[in-house]
């Protein structure tokens, strides 16, 4: 249970950030995505971000880390920004 409220909590930073999964996609991303909050990242000294969510500031920790991630990648494997409607 404690995976699914990470990946929750994950999916509404992304949104918070005008990020989202694309829906045609949708089978493609949920994977990477929780396999993302089970896996250690040096970037929150080494703990999960399922971890870092359950301690005090994890949310704020997870965000930065979130940042970083959609910075400094270039492809959409994980998210894609949402293109605004003209």
């Amino acid at each position: 249970m404690k995976d699914l409220v990470a990946i929750v909590t994950v999916r509404r930073l992304l949104l918070e950030m005008g990020y989202v999964l694309q829906p045609e996609e949708i089978d493609a991303h949920v994977g990477p995505l929780s396999l993302w909050v089970a896996q250690s990242r040096a970037d929150l000294d080494g703990l999960t971000p399922m971890a870092a969510l359950s301690e005090p500031g994890g949310e704020e920790r997870a965000r930065a880390c979130l940042m970083r991630v959609i910075g400094s990648t270039t492809d959409s494997r994980l998210i894609s920004r949402s293109a605004p409607e003209a």
